[in-house]
């Protein structure tokens, strides 16, 4: 009987370190099973255009977002864990955009991401990036990716809509413009839309007309476009595009005899459009959501600092895309370190939404997040083309578009 009851104390005790044996290995099995995140190492993702149509563009955001998170991992990482970024090719096709995400979430395991290479991609991903609770800052500004908010989408930066709206206002109520004709420029794909149709509502605001023409990205010839506007004696031009093809559409317009007041939105915000453009952009005023590199700002000096601490060229820091890849990788970082040790989706997602003014040292406004907004910061700037300098000089302070 003693013997029994000694075997029976035996089982139970090792029954018991059995089971504290797996509970232990579960739970490091578990913390090895959290997407994007090891011991030592944060996957973070970027989808975007690197080969395609707006290459150019997204250039700029690649190289700022992998330099900031170069300058962290120098610094330490975050809570001890280095940053890897991984670079998805979408041609800024909403296909591949799906097919990358896909790729980033599956067989990269990546923690979160920016991009896709156009809005439109973003969009067609809604439900999976719910269902799969990945942190999403999107390179879109398009108003669908932040309204109605969606629970993983965090945008950093005003709409296309906003931006059309105090380009018109700044015409209006600071260049004094008299009886103006307003038109508006732009590619049939997700983004051109989200500014034309934002062109149109700030129209209606104002009780004018809006002459409409349709540009494709890479256009090389802008003729068509150029006679239609200046036969309907437009003298306010919205251009809602990247600066390459802007640059093109300037071009056409000069060599037409043809000198109306152009207003870009935020990619056509680049010194290559100067470069590219020339004589024809001295027209030329741009919104931006972000500040740009030769500003005197705390945050622009630290931009200066880092970037030039691994690079000796200036050519990437030309284009706001620059600015906007790394203010993303600054959101980020705020939210995965208030997120703790404890990383994943799911708590960075939290954790993002506790970010209250935000200060980004004037590289854009605050930026502030919360359950219902989705929305970071809603301030744009009018910049001014000076074609001697090869660079955009602000013409106002931080704006949101006027309401009444």
């Amino acid at each position: 009987m003693k013997r029994l009851l000694n075997s029976r104390y035996q089982l139970s005790v090792v029954g018991f370190l059995s089971f504290i044996l797996i509970m232990s290995l579960s739970s490091r099995l578990y913390g090895e099973d959290v997407r994007g995140v090891t011991d030592d190492t944060i996957k973070m993702a970027i989808i975007g255009d690197v080969t395609g149509p707006v290459a150019d563009t997204w250039k700029y955001g690649i190289a700022s977002f992998r330099t900031y998170f170069q300058h962290i991992n120098d610094q330490g990482g975050i809570h001890g864990r280095k940053v890897k970024v991984i670079v998805e090719d979408d041609r800024a096709n909403v296909a591949l955009s799906v097919a990358a995400f896909k790729k980033i979430v599956y067989r990269d395991k990546a923690l979160a991401f920016i991009g896709t290479g156009q809005g439109g991609g973003n969009i067609a991903l809604f439900n999976q990036i719910e269902k799969e609770k990945i942190p999403n800052i999107p390179a879109g500004l398009e108003l669908r990716l932040s309204s109605p908010p969606k629970k993983y989408i965090f945008c950093t930066g005003a709409t296309h809509e906003d931006a059309a709206a105090v380009l018109m206002d700044y015409a209006i109520r600071d260049l004094k413009a008299k009886n103006p004709k307003f038109g508006v420029v732009y590619p049939d794909i997700e983004f051109g839309k989200a500014g034309m149709q934002g062109a149109i509502e700030r129209a209606k605001f104002y009780d004018l007309d809006m002459h409409r023409e349709v540009l494709n990205v890479g256009a090389l010839d802008a003729t068509s476009q150029i006679l239609n506007l200046k036969k309907a004696k437009v003298d306010y031009v919205i251009v809602q595009h990247i600066a390459v093809t802007a640059a093109g559409l300037m071009r056409d317009a000069r060599k037409f005899g043809y000198e109306p007041t152009f207003l870009g939105t935020q990619w056509v915000c680049s010194q290559d459009l100067i470069k590219l453009a020339g004589k024809g952009a001295k027209n030329g005023y741009v919104s931006n959501i972000y500040g740009q590199w030769h500003e005197d700002t705390p945050g622009m000096a630290k931009v200066r600092e880092i970037t030039l601490n691994y690079h000796k060229s200036l050519d990437i820091m030309t284009d706001s895309g620059y600015f906007q890849g790394w203010v993303a990788a600054m959101v980020f970082t705020e939210g995965m370190k208030r997120a703790g040790k404890d990383l994943s989706g799911e708590t960075l997602m939290k954790a993002m939404e506790t970010i209250k003014d935000f200060d980004a040292g004037g590289i854009c406004g605050t930026i502030t997040f919360g359950k219902e907004n989705r929305r970071g910061q809603k301030y744009v700037r009018v910049y001014k083309a000076d074609i001697e300098k090869i660079r955009f000089m602000p013409v106002t302070g931080w704006r949101m578009p006027v309401t009444k």
